[in-house]
């Protein structure tokens, strides 16, 4: 009924975000093919079809890590359907840390590992006992690297790379006797007796004969081995 004017307004559409992580943080995520360092963040439209995955082991020397678990489920691989709303995907990974172990020379034994790993790698914070076993003709001498000493087996816990060597030395039958352990009462009366207990081990490959023990009594009363 008279002229009119009519505009219409428009804005721009921003899509929510969609953010793909790791953790623990920094490792490499794929999306839609294309790899990145974590977090990386993509502007979807909600309803498409993405395409997200993580490598597994990721890492290099004597340490990686290894995929567990997404925050939403399902594989390393899978494809989602971008949100409505910002989300946050995040890929859990476990630390793993390798175990190097050799024995010195080759031929005097073998050393092993319990549990046993395929690759040598175990998770942080596994404890894992190692053993040496002497070949005919050697004798253990001991550990060196992250173990030291003659105890055999003794344990690790894998809370970065380890190292251990078992060191056998030629015998001709002879034993080798360590004390392993000593208890005894803290203190003394003087002119009076006291009684311990000593874990004599034989390292060697011959059974030992008789042998002694010498202990004396220092100024502090700690009773302090002298002898063997």
């Amino acid at each position: 009924s008279a002229p009119r004017s009519v505009t219409a307004t428009f804005a721009a559409v921003t899509n929510p975000t969609t953010t793909i992580t790791t953790s623990p943080a920094g490792l490499t995520v794929t999306a839609d093919g294309v790899s990145g360092v974590a977090p990386q963040s993509f502007a979807w439209t909600p309803g498409s079809s993405h395409t997200i995955a993580v490598a597994t082991p990721q890492g290099s020397g004597g340490t990686r890590s290894v995929f567990t678990s997404w925050s939403q489920g399902g594989a390393a691989s899978q494809t989602i359907t971008a949100p409505s709303s910002n989300t946050t995907y995040t890929a859990s990974f476990t630390t793993q840390y390798l175990l190097s172990m050799a024995a010195t020379p080759p031929a005097g034994g073998t050393v092993a590992a319990s549990p046993a790993s395929v690759d040598g790698f175990y998770n942080t914070g596994a404890s894992v006992q190692i053993t040496a076993t002497p070949a005919t003709g050697y004798g253990f001498n001991g550990f060196t690297g992250d173990l030291t000493g003659k105890t055999d087996p003794q344990s690790l816990t894998m809370s970065a790379p380890r190292s251990v060597t078992a060191t056998f030395v030629t015998v001709t039958n002879l034993p080798d006797l360590a004390v392993t352990s000593f208890t005894a009462p803290t203190t003394g009366i003087i002119g009076g007796q006291i009684t311990g207990n000593a874990t004599v081990t034989n390292h060697g490959n011959a059974a030992a004969g008789p042998f002694y023990l010498g202990y004396y009594l220092s100024k502090n009363s700690a009773v302090t081995k002298i002898g063997r």
